[in-house]
């Protein structure tokens, strides 16, 4: 922080963010620091962290749309994050459910090496997420390591089985 003035002439306050770093947010939160995403990450979590992008959300903002490219992952630091999808054929959309700090979405298509996404990430509330991008979470042979590859394949399935579930409910009607 600086203030600078001149003779006659009030100070002027000025306030210089910094950027923020993703490894040390997690860090200081017991909850984060003891998430899946981080123990699969291993040693690899501080560099991997540090390389995210932190980002903010408003309430009722898009974290990503269904039908997108995705490439990326979102770690939820602070906030809930409302998934939801339209039913195949339909405008009608329903929830899959909520995903709270310390969880992550955006798996199947860092699995899939990219791909459409399958559903919406809508900030529930205010929410404060590291966005970790696909190259970042691969080793230089471009493969995920095995414990994340595991984490993000039971993510993956249980969010299908959700959408698959849903879709069949709503075929019926």
């Amino acid at each position: 922080m600086r203030v600078s003035s001149s003779a006659g002439v009030k100070p002027v306050l000025k306030i210089e963010l910094k950027r923020a770093d993703g490894a040390q947010l997690v860090k200081e939160d017991a909850v984060l620091k003891a998430s899946e995403l981080v123990t699969a990450l291993g040693s690899t979590a501080d560099a991997v962290l540090r390389s995210g992008t932190a980002l903010r959300f408003a309430a009722k903002s898009k974290l990503f749309e269904q039908g997108h490219a995705g490439h990326s992952v979102f770690f939820v630091i602070r906030g809930d994050v409302r998934l939801a999808a339209r039913n195949e054929g339909s405008d009608d959309s329903f929830d899959l459910g909520l995903v709270h700090a310390g969880e992550f979405v955006g798996e199947a298509e860092v699995l899939a090496g990219g791909g459409m996404r399958a559903f919406s990430a809508l900030a529930d509330n205010p929410v404060e997420a590291l966005e970790l991008a696909r190259a970042s979470l691969t080793s230089a042979q471009g493969q995920l390591p095995r414990d994340l590859m595991m984490l993000f394949e039971r993510a993956r399935k249980r969010r299908q089985a959700s959408l698959d579930e849903m879709n069949d409910f709503l075929n019926r009607w």
